[in-house]
């Protein structure tokens, strides 16, 4: 279970970096405003909520990223030992937008709810969501199959090697089996 809440962290990491690149092409369209993660830093760091304050835009990356590890956690822990497809994950990365954007950001009155707030700034925190849930599932997914396929592997019988893949196993078989070309020492007969 521990091994599939890292999993889930490190694909929420690698969702939350996809989901930015997402904003910050929109930001650059001119479509965002401030960003809803420094909006939200700059709220709970001491003072007013809607002053700039020193250090926020850091934080909010750091607060950005961490809150996405988090759920991607979450959500491996919610899926147990299934494989997640991208249509649940979307409908999470859905699901977090929903109980943000217009749950818990608008009653803190951070941001006004999703269908107060600017059209553009709203349509892009959705779409970002929707990446960010799809590519949770890719990496969980991914992360999942590539130790599971380590699991699997073949290693020598001296355990000292690195691992064989098949096809070099059965190279090695036949190899071995004649005599003449044997890498090994053949036995001693006790003959000088």
């Amino acid at each position: 279970m521990t091994s599939n809440l890292v999993k889930g962290g490190v694909g929420g990491l690698l969702a939350t970096a996809a989901m930015s690149a997402v904003m910050l092409a929109a930001d650059r369209a001119g479509l965002m405003g401030e960003h809803p993660p420094k909006r939200i830093v700059r709220a709970a760091l001491p003072g007013h909520k809607h002053l700039p304050k020193p250090g926020e835009r850091p934080l909010a990356v750091i607060s950005h990223f961490a809150y996405g590890g988090f759920c991607g956690a979450v959500f491996a822990a919610a899926t147990g030992r299934r494989e997640p497809r991208v249509p649940l994950g979307v409908m999470y990365g859905l699901g977090i937008w929903v109980v943000s954007y217009q749950g818990w950001v608008p009653s803190a009155g951070i941001l006004p709810p999703a269908h107060r707030d600017r059209p553009g700034r709203q349509l892009t925190m959705m779409a970002a969501h929707v990446v960010y849930g799809a590519t949770l599932v890719l990496a969980y997914n991914a992360l999942r199959r590539r130790e599971r396929s380590r699991a699997t592997r073949t290693y020598r019988p001296d355990g000292r090697t690195p691992p064989i893949t098949p096809p070099d196993r059965r190279r090695e078989e036949a190899f071995s089996a004649s005599p003449a070309r044997s890498p090994w020492p053949a036995a001693h007969d006790g003959r000088a």
